[in-house]
């Protein structure tokens, strides 16, 4: 039987057309048994925080109220993210798939990934919280990209 994560990458890989609800019900499925892309988690400890949420298309909702639509995925910018706590941890992960970007796409990004690897290089013992976003906004002005301030 074919793992859960090989399908998921066909379609992508294979473009197939599938609507994002759909994605996000067979999302719920692998985490109502983790077995299914063999992943050795209990499933009687394990819960859905929400109902995952897959986007794409130009039309994000980030809040995790947000809901998954009937649209069909598109093959451009993909978010995906999803809430579960296993026994008394609760998680939160967000995705992003960039497929087939645009040079601007790869050069905001690597700017994020610069911005990230600062924030993480403020966060020092005795240092302030308000370091990390200092930096962050530090590294994006040398890029010159407007700093947003991003809550979640």
């Amino acid at each position: 039987m074919p793992t859960y994560e090989a399908c998921n990458v066909g379609i992508i890989d294979e473009e197939k057309k599938v609507k994002h609800s759909k994605l996000s019900e067979e999302i719920e499925q692998v985490l109502a048994d983790p077995q299914k892309i063999q992943v050795k988690l209990t499933a009687a400890n394990l819960d859905i925080a929400y109902a995952p949420i897959v986007q794409s298309g130009g039309q994000y909702d980030l809040k995790v109220s947000a809901a998954s639509d009937d649209r069909r995925l598109e093959y451009d910018v993909i978010l995906c993210s999803l809430g579960a706590r296993y026994s008394m941890y609760c998680a939160n992960i967000a995705r992003t798939f960039l497929v087939d970007p645009v040079k601007q796409q790869e050069e905001e990004y690597k700017a994020l990934l610069q911005a990230q690897e600062k924030a993480i290089n403020a966060l020092v013992e005795g240092a302030p919280m308000s370091a990390a976003m200092a930096a962050v906004v530090k590294a994006l002005q040398v890029c010159h990209y407007i700093p947003y301030v991003i809550c979640h």
